[in-house]
């Protein structure tokens, strides 16, 4: 493959991420808003906070599996450990970081937060993965800021619940 080809597969495959599978095989895809609503982003009108897009750029990562372990991050690791919680959490991490770095006109990594919608705080019963622009913030993120769970938090929590249940050294000599 030439070079020239090799930048011309390089940008189609950077044009057609978007809303398209991604991450560890088959196991999530990424989501717009609809159209309408990611125009009007920056609305404050009442009729629009809520409905309209969290930021200039926002996506949500999906995951497929649709089992109830997995459908809130409040439920992750209570069937298959919290070992497996964490690892889930780090996967989505990973697969949202792997589409913004192909995603055309997204900021640094840096710029992008990754909130997760905490159920009973959204209708939605599946795990949605928000990915927000926080150089364009829209009122809509500002009014469900209360209800989402920062991705890194999360996972925080989650290791220190691995660390709690792992026996102590001392206790074990």
């Amino acid at each position: 493959m030439t070079l020239a080809e090799e930048e011309e597969a390089r940008q189609h495959e950077a044009s057609t991420v978007n809303d398209q599978q991604i991450g560890s095989g088959d196991r999530y895809m990424v989501a717009g808003n609809h159209q309408v609503c990611d125009e009007k982003w920056a609305q404050s009108s009442p009729d629009w906070v809520g409905q309209a897009s969290m930021s200039k750029r926002h996506r949500c990562l999906l995951a497929k599996d649709l089992h109830w372990e997995w459908f809130n991050v409040l439920t992750f690791g209570l069937v298959s450990g919290l070992e497996r919680g964490v690892a889930r959490l780090e996967e989505m991490k990973q697969a949202a970081l792997h589409w913004i770095s192909r995603a055309d006109d997204w900021p640094a990594e840096d710029h992008v937060g990754l909130f997760l919608a905490v159920y009973s705080h959204t209708n939605c019963k599946f795990c949605q993965l928000h990915l927000v622009d926080l150089d364009h913030l829209g009122p809509t993120f500002h009014a469900l800021e209360p209800r989402l769970l920062r991705l890194d938090d999360a996972l925080s929590i989650l290791r220190e619940e691995v660390l709690a249940g792992q026996p102590c050294q001392d206790a074990a000599d």
